[in-house]
């Protein structure tokens, strides 16, 4: 889980389906599991990313982290079974959520360090895994991992909920329906990963001086996507503006003079200030997509769980 956290918390400091209350899509089967506490949201529309010329180009024999993660504790084809990912958090527990093909008996498919899972009947699920972290098949086509506290939040408000919060109706407005990749974000603040560098966690302290935010990635022709993050006051945000900009001088002078990629994807970046919002507008070159996978948690190392995923059981 921590991985979805540093992805979002990158994205919101710098796409069958039914259409929610603003723009963002969300599987219905997924949008009514969200508990009304939530305060992020990152969706990824699997189905419909993989049908993308730049990601047949760029991106079909590279890691995605939260995917390959994802499907692998479910022992699921990640490129054929999963159709959309759903990451919530709360401030305190986060889960991801899939919409896909799963096996009926999941345990039979789980790599070999997780088969000794201890299995606990939970409102009539079946949870996998320890009191920290497990896995839930919620329906044949729906299926979470995360921290046990937050499956079982998520299916203790399931027949309260209607969908995401009202609280985040504003930010997923703001998100195109054509939307591959987006989050949004209200009102909690985001603790350091362990083990992230110290530009994450300047990243991190960036947002959590926002008080909501919106970011979406398009990559249907090109790589294009905005951030806007919403201050407190218009000094809080003229602060966070001169601190965005900052960064991005500091990354053009570390980088390379030489490397035309980076300075092609710095001169994709452009940062405004209106009022209490700062914007990140993202136009980039089609190949720009591998340049910025190296530096994104979810284009390295392919199959590799998240630390606080079950492969701790071992």
């Amino acid at each position: 889980m921590k991985t979805l956290l540093v992805i979002a918390a990158l994205a919101l400091a710098l796409c069958g389906c039914k259409k929610t209350s603003g723009g963002a899509l969300v599987d219905p089967a997924l949008a009514t599991l969200v508990p009304a506490d939530t305060t992020m949201l990152v969706g990824i529309r699997v189905e419909d990313l993989l049908k993308t010329p730049i990601y047949k180009k760029y991106l079909a024999d590279r890691a995605l982290a939260p995917l390959d993660d994802f499907s692998e504790q479910f022992g699921i084809d990640p490129r054929k079974d999963i159709w959309e990912l759903l990451f919530i958090f709360n401030g305190k527990e986060s889960v991801i959520l899939g919409r896909g093909k799963f096996p009926s008996e999941p345990e039979q498919r789980f790599p070999s360090e997780l088969q000794g899972a201890t299995r606990t009947n939970y409102r009539g699920y079946n949870l996998i895994g320890n009191d920290q972290t497990s896995l839930v098949l919620i329906g044949a086509t729906v299926a979470g991992v995360g921290d046990t506290a937050g499956l079982k939040r998520i299916l203790d408000a399931r027949a309260q909920t209607n969908g995401p919060p009202a609280v985040l109706a504003p930010r997923m407005q703001e998100v195109p329906v054509t939307a591959g990749f987006w989050s949004v974000y209200a009102g909690s603040p985001i603790s350091v990963p362990a083990g992230a560098s110290a530009n994450m966690g300047n990243m991190v302290k960036i947002l959590n001086s926002i008080q909501s935010g919106a970011f979406y990635m398009d990559l249907r022709t090109a790589v294009s996507g905005k951030a806007t993050g919403i201050a407190a006051t218009d000094a809080a945000a003229k602060e966070l503006h001169d601190s965005l900009r900052g960064l991005l001088g500091l990354g053009r002078l570390m980088g390379a003079k030489d490397d035309v990629k980076m300075q092609r994807l710095f001169d994709g970046l452009r940062i405004t200030l209106d009022g209490k919002n700062v914007n990140l507008y993202i136009e980039e070159q089609e190949d720009a997509i591998t340049t910025l996978m190296d530096f994104l948690p979810m284009g390295q190392g392919r199959g590799k769980a998240p630390a606080s995923g079950l492969r701790s059981l071992k």
